[in-house]
């Protein structure tokens, strides 16, 4: 009982669901409670285009990732061509 059935990941466009999932640490058949969603958000922060996170565990069985991705809203070139959001944080080309 209480064990993760349904992993579901929303609003990733730029960035893979294979990723958000392997960085979160959860797998299917774990035990809800073992799931650590802070640490689970915090590594999924990682990813350059991830500027927030939520990890939410709905009972009975499913574990809800959403992903707000960063907006890019400008190019820089100085030396190596980057996106830049609005926070002025680079991203990827």
């Amino acid at each position: 009982m209480f064990m993760v059935k349904t992993i579901e990941i929303k609003n990733n466009v730029k960035v893979s669901s294979s990723d958000v999932l392997a960085l979160s640490g959860i797998q299917q058949g774990m035990h809800m409670q073992k799931c650590n969603v802070q640490a689970s958000e915090k590594s999924i922060s990682s990813i350059p285009w991830v500027r927030k996170v939520y990890v939410m565990r709905q009972y009975p069985s499913t574990i809800r990732i959403t992903v707000e991705e960063r907006v890019p809203v400008a190019v820089t070139a100085s030396g190596q061509v980057h996106f830049v959001d609005k926070d002025g944080v680079l991203l990827p080309f």
